[in-house]
């Protein structure tokens, strides 16, 4: 708290925000002042949110991202207030999206754990129809599912490829899963009644 408390300069000129402003206007002195200055701050400050090389990948990643945010710093605020912003933001993504993938992972082996009794988790049996269900689907879409589940891009990564909206992905996503689980089920019933 006294920490956060220091980063505010009341009107003091915010010496890490000059830097940045330098740095930004393309001096490579000024930029490598303020990387030295801020990673280790915000390194041990990211160090209470998650583990020393997480916390070191996601000060570096910070200050990538407010390079390619440069115009969004007020020049009135505090350099290191927004850029540790900035940092837990990427540090609390980072843990949503684990928590995330560690659910869809859990509710993959609970499904098998419920058909390995009786058989049907074969690949011989589940891999045509999740053939037949994605070939239903349109290239886009395919490639979109591909991209998530297989190379493991985050929605807002696909977004950026498309240019297209975090929650329109997200959301398409959702719907896709969706409706092939719901195409699966029903081809397994069909499969199990003949």
């Amino acid at each position: 708290m006294i920490q956060d408390l220091n980063d505010m300069t009341h009107g003091a000129p915010d010496q890490l925000g000059v830097l940045f402003d330098r740095a930004v206007q393309g001096d490579s002195d000024a930029a490598t002042q303020l990387y030295t200055a801020c990673m280790p701050r915000l390194s041990l400050h990211l160090q209470s949110f998650c583990p020393l090389d997480l916390a070191r990948q996601f000060a570096h990643d910070a200050l990538a991202l407010a390079f390619s945010k440069s115009d969004r710093y007020a020049n009135g605020g505090t350099f290191f207030a927004w850029i540790k912003t900035l940092a837990r933001n990427l540090a609390s993504n980072h843990q949503r999206e684990a928590v995330r993938r560690a659910r869809r992972e859990l509710a993959y082996w609970e499904f098998e754990l419920v058909h390995v009794g009786s058989g049907d988790s074969a690949p011989s049996r589940w891999l045509p129809l999740l053939n037949q269900c994605l070939a239903t689907l349109d290239p886009g879409h395919r490639d979109m599912l591909v991209q998530h589940f297989v190379f493991g891009q985050s929605g807002r990564e696909i977004a950026e490829r498309q240019g297209r909206k975090r929650s329109a992905v997200a959301i398409q996503l959702h719907r896709l899963c969706k409706m092939l689980r719901d195409r699966l089920q029903a081809a397994h019933f069909e499969m199990l009644n003949r």
